[in-house]
C-alpha cells in the first residue's frame, strides 16, 4: 500500500496496479514487491525505501514513512519508529476486512 502511494504521489499520477502471481503476467508493467523482477526488497531495505532512492524522492515526510514501512515490513526495529506498532495493526485490520486486493489498496491508500 505504501508503495501504491509512493508511485501515485511521486512518480506517476497515472499509475494503475494490477495484482499478479508473476511479472511475466503483464508485459507493460513494471513489478514491485514480486520476489524475481522489478523493485523489491535489497540488502536491507524494504522496497518503498528502494523506490525512493531510485527515484531520488528527497522528502522528510518521505522519510520518515520509509523508516515507518521498513520497521512494520521487515520487522528488525531498526528504526525504532515508534508509530509501527499502530500502524502494523491499522494494516492487519485492513487485510483482514478487505479480501479483494483492489479494494484493499483503494482503502488503505
Amino acid at each position: 500500500m505504501a508503495c501504491a502511494w509512493l508511485i501515485t504521489r511521486f512518480i506517476d499520477a497515472g499509475a494503475t496496479f494490477v495484482f499478479a502471481d508473476a511479472a511475466a503476467d503483464r508485459d507493460d508493467a513494471v513489478a514491485f514487491d514480486m520476489y524475481d523482477d522489478g523493485f523489491r526488497h535489497q540488502g536491507g531495505r524494504c522496497t518503498f525505501e528502494v523506490m525512493q532512492a531510485a527515484f531520488g524522492i528527497d522528502d522528510r515526510a518521505v522519510t520518515h514513512l520509509a523508516e515507518l514501512v521498513h520497521d512494520v515490513d521487515l520487522k528488525d526495529d531498526r528504526y525504532r519508529a515508534a508509530d509501527a506498532p499502530t500502524v502494523e495493526l491499522l494494516v492487519d485490520g485492513l487485510r483482514a476486512s478487505f479480501e479483494d486486493d483492489q479494494a484493499l489498496l483503494t482503502q488503505g491508500i
